[in-house]
């Protein structure tokens, strides 16, 4: 039997361990050979299943796991698929790098489109990486459903549709939000349900703080009551399913972001 048909019925998990094992001899030729495993990425076999790593595969067959550094999986190849908005159906396929944290979901994947096709001004972060949505909105999105899967079709496919489309009918599908700062405010205006910059930055820092803390402090919406009786619903449904402390970590990078914004205008 060739090495060809042996590799072709291992799981992908399987396959991921073999490559390990050659990706750590490829970089230390001295090294002795590990047993069968993963190794110090065994991490991995307990996530394989929780992530729906298998479901992703067999949807974007392209795609293939690849060796990567300690505490990180990462999936690359082609990726495609098929979508639909008011009737128009597109099918296309881009080169994809994923790269996965093993504290996934605390920590939204990375996303790179790796054949240079899609414009450097079209919604990237600094890193080169997908805008895929705003924080708040995609740790949301991963908390409430944490798989690969999930995400690919919550986020991944609805940024490429809307590139595909505009390149076929030079217009954005689903509206657009500003780049950078601008557009994350934005978008946590229409979470918070509240009409200004001030007011959605100040309801992050009430859902970082403590329930009745935060209930006793006027309500930025201007309502001009308190928002135990106003807000509280949004913000302990947020503060309930993220926590305080990402809440306070995310309002510690706004005030950063908006500053480092304001110093360059």
């Amino acid at each position: 039997m060739s090495t060809s048909t042996a590799i072709s019925r291992l799981s992908p998990l399987e396959v991921l361990a073999q490559r390990f094992q050659q990706f750590t001899l490829s970089e230390s030729p001295s090294a002795s050979p590990r047993p069968q495993g993963l190794g110090e990425n065994e991490w991995l076999t307990d996530k394989w299943t929780a992530w729906n790593i298998d479901d992703l595969l067999l949807e974007h067959p392209g795609l293939s796991v690849q060796p990567c550094g300690l505490g990180e999986l990462e999936i690359a190849g082609q990726f495609d698929f098929t979508a639909e908005f008011n009737g128009q159906e597109i099918r296309d396929a881009y080169e994809l790098r994923i790269a996965i944290s093993r504290d996934f979901p605390l920590f939204v994947p990375k996303v790179w489109e790796t054949a240079d096709r899609i414009s450097e001004t079209f919604h990237k972060l600094n890193d080169c990486s997908l805008c895929l949505g705003s924080r708040l909105r995609l740790q949301l999105m991963i908390t409430s459903d944490p798989t690969i899967s999930s995400f690919a079709r919550k986020t991944i496919i609805p940024y490429l549709f809307s590139y595909s489309y505009l390149q076929l009918h030079g217009e954005l599908p689903f509206g657009d939000l500003a780049h950078g700062v601008g557009g994350l405010i934005d978008d946590y205006k229409r979470i918070f349900l509240v009409s200004s910059s001030a007011a959605a930055q100040r309801m992050v820092y009430l859902a970082a703080s403590e329930r009745r803390k935060a209930n006793k402090h006027v309500c930025p919406c201007g309502s001009g009551v308190r928002v135990g009786k106003c807000h509280n619903t949004i913000l302990n449904r947020l503060r309930g399913q993220l926590g305080r402390r990402w809440f306070r970590d995310e309002y510690d990078r706004l005030v950063g972001e908006r500053t480092r914004h304001h110093k360059l205008r």
